[in-house]
């Protein structure tokens, strides 16, 4: 009797799955104790599955509550569809607690190809025809084998028309030849953001950004670590970021970010903005970054520019601007060690500025760096995690906003976050200065000056 009881129970939830799932809005369930089968077969709370992939065959959009654990997978995402996986979950799936080294994604003994994670909206894919693809990674930890699975994580886009927008938080990235390699390609649009998340150890280059042929990738990464990147990277490729265009657009932001610890034969060590396109192209190939409150620091390349390296060729036009960032310390087997900017071509432009930053050595034999004030070169002090000390000259120096006044009336514009990579709170609304350089905001035994200013 209690065996049909718990038969009738088991199909009841699973009709409450399916269910959903045709109403648009299904919640799945994935746990290693999980049955080895696919929706409707298992997937509810109750009756989890034991593999992500056996839920996304399920089809539509959906959200994925995985239990810690270890899956040994490919996972492939593609199509129309809004999907969202979270890691953290308890047995029982009553709570969260994020801490991504619980939920692991790994590659099986068997695996065929050379991407663990696959995220793709091409328009050549079936059904033929445009793409709009959303996905969200929260609270996992993507383990590579490099032996056997070169990337970590891939992300493309392609086609007329074609969406994709891809976010990860709180998750760890490591231990492949390649950590996550994201391409916008024939007149797609991506939308790439990163919050939270390590990307560490990988063999090559941490994270590349490609757009190609009229595609355009707008990126946003805050409270990032790029770190120990590097030491089998080919030659030419950054091993902490790497953004590169041909006939393409790049806009991004790097917010409380890290980058540490990278080692390049030749290209950046830490960043590297570069690509070619030919003289002339009627397709824009422009990339615009700006770095705030980031720290690049303890990073090596081979040749030149250790810390940001911007290569500019062909028609292309790259503009970056730095504020509150530190990019000190890094080494080079040239001279140039921090910042090298060139360009190679007539046609081609490339624009550095730097306010309220902290700045090692500068080459720039070509192309444009403009000082706009309040820049030192001087020792960050800096702990082993990149954390500032308190002799840092970077305590107090940076801008936290500015004011603007527009029809007589003022307007505050915020220029620092108003947290640091650790998530603890720099001066607040209406300040202008008083922000530390750097992803870190130093927190002695005192309170910080402007909150004693302030009688807080």
């Amino acid at each position: 009797m209690q065996t049909i009881i718990h038969t009738v129970q088991v199909m009841l939830a699973l009709a409450l799955v399916l269910s959903a799932q045709i109403a648009g809005a299904a919640t799945f369930y994935v746990s290693p104790a999980g049955y080895d089968s696919s929706p409707p077969w298992c997937g509810a709370e109750s009756h989890p599955c034991k593999s992500i992939t056996k839920v996304l065959e399920a089809g539509g959009d959906m959200t994925i509550l995985v239990a810690r654990g270890t899956y040994d997978e490919h996972v492939g995402i593609r199509g129309n569809r809004k999907i969202t996986i979270q890691g953290g979950w308890n047995a029982g799936f009553t709570t969260q607690s994020c801490d991504p080294s619980q939920t692991v994604i790994t590659a099986p003994p068997d695996m065929v190809g050379d991407q663990l994670i696959t995220v793709s909206a091409y328009s050549q894919d079936s059904p033929f025809g445009p793409k709009d693809l959303e996905v969200e990674l929260d609270c996992l930890r993507i383990q590579g084998v490099p032996e056997a699975v070169r990337l970590g994580i891939f992300v493309g886009s392609g086609g007329d028309g074609s969406r994709l927008l891809f976010a990860m938080q709180r998750s760890i990235v490591r231990g492949f030849q390649e950590g996550i390699f994201v391409s916008a390609r024939s007149n797609s649009s991506l939308e790439f953001n990163l919050e939270t998340t390590e990307i560490h150890q990988n063999s090559s280059t941490g994270l590349t950004l490609r757009a190609l042929y009229g595609a355009t990738l707008a990126f946003q990464a805050n409270r990032v670590r790029l770190s120990d990147n590097g030491g089998n990277a080919v030659a030419g490729a950054a091993t902490g970021l790497l953004l590169t265009t041909d006939r393409g657009m790049i806009e991004g932001t790097l917010k409380n970010t890290i980058i540490t610890g990278n080692s390049a034969p030749e290209g950046g060590g830490a960043l590297q903005i570069s690509g070619l396109d030919a003289i002339g192209d009627p397709l824009r190939d422009d990339v615009t970054l700006t770095l705030t409150n980031t720290t690049i620091h303890g990073n090596h390349q081979g040749v030149h520019g250790g810390g940001l390296r911007v290569i500019a060729a062909g028609a292309k036009f790259i503009k970056i601007r730095i504020r509150n960032t530190i990019i000190w310390g890094n080494t080079a087997g040239g001279s140039d060690a921090d910042v090298v900017v060139k360009v190679f071509d007539p046609a081609a432009r490339a624009e550095v500025t730097a306010r309220h930053s902290i700045l090692g050595n500068v080459n720039v034999p070509s192309g444009v760096f403009t000082d706009l004030g309040n820049n030192l070169n001087a020792d960050p002090r800096l702990d082993s995690e990149q954390h500032l000390t308190f002799p840092s000259p970077a305590r107090n120096a940076g801008i936290c906003g500015s004011y603007r006044t527009i029809n007589g009336i003022p307007f505050y514009i915020r220029i620092a976050p108003y947290d640091d990579f650790d998530g603890q709170n720099r001066p607040g609304f209406g300040v202008r200065y008083g922000c530390d350089i750097g992803a870190d905001e130093f927190f002695g035994s005192l309170a910080p000056i402007y909150l004693l200013l302030l009688g807080e």
